[in-house]
């Protein structure tokens, strides 16, 4: 092993040894709750992103009109758009929470039959917002068959969350910053596509990017365990998960998984 890839992997060890995941890293393999916090932790940070506009906006609203009652400027025919703008973005508060607390909440035991579709369009409504945010544009080329795969919806949602996750870092502060979200159907596979234009993962460490613990982002961003635990998901659903360079020079991981059969 490469001495830097030995050395990143130890650091995220103490890294993880010192913040206490020690026992529960022993067994997570078979830990669903270890999963399921991991997964909450990466939802958390996406979800303060996408909570931050509408209080703005909320709080902007406010303090204009406020300003404007108490210096005689706001008539009557202006409170109802500026109320109707605390409304809407009320409402999108109440969506976004009652989302998390769906993920939160749900059954990641049980196996059923996942549109591809609809699971990619969830995972990408947690992002749209914050992508905006650091000027990312975020791409989706949805196949029109609207594949279905047996599976289990939240955990597929984790792995596309993971996904998301690694090209946003990758491409943060890139002048051109783009992420692609795609899914595709053929012959008795379906699956998705998340590529970036970012620089890639180095030559050297495509050997490692699955192995527990090793991440090339500094140890605050990341424990290095979520490509290993969406790997690890995706095999238990009989499907593969592999990393290829885009044709833009970024970073591309191909999942597939065996079609729906009733």
């Amino acid at each position: 092993m490469n001495e830097d890839i030995k050395q990143a992997i130890e650091a995220n060890h103490k890294w993880c040894e010192e913040i206490g995941f020690p026992d529960i890293i022993c067994k997570q393999e078979k830990s669903d709750e270890f999963r399921k916090l991991i997964y909450l932790g990466t939802m958390a940070a996406a979800i303060t992103h996408e909570l931050s506009q509408p209080i703005g906006i909320i709080r902007a609203a406010t303090s204009a009109a406020r300003d404007d009652i108490r210096d005689n400027l706001l008539q009557f025919e202006d409170v109802a758009p500026v109320l109707e703008r605390i409304w809407d973005q009320s409402e999108r508060l109440k969506a976004i929470i009652e989302n998390f607390r769906r993920f939160a909440r749900g059954d990641r035991s049980r196996r059923e039959s996942v549109n591809i579709n609809e699971v990619t369009e969830q995972a990408i409504a947690f992002f749209e917002e914050q992508f905006r945010h650091h000027n990312i544009r975020l791409l989706k080329d949805l196949c029109p068959c609207s594949p279905v795969v047996q599976a289990n919806p939240f955990q597929l949602e984790e792995v596309l969350v993971n996904l998301l996750t690694n090209a946003r870092d990758a491409v943060e502060g890139k002048e051109d910053a783009a992420v692609r979200v795609t899914t595709w159907c053929q012959e008795e596979k379906a699956g998705f596509r998340v590529e970036d234009n970012g620089p890639g993962i180095s030559a050297e460490y495509r050997n490692h990017i699955f192995v527990p613990f090793f991440s090339t982002k500094p140890m605050e961003r990341g424990t290095g365990m979520g490509l290993y635990i969406s790997h690890k998901i995706i095999e238990e659903f009989g499907g593969h998960i592999q990393y290829k360079d885009c044709k833009s020079g970024g970073a591309c991981f191909i999942v597939d998984l065996p079609l729906y059969k009733e």
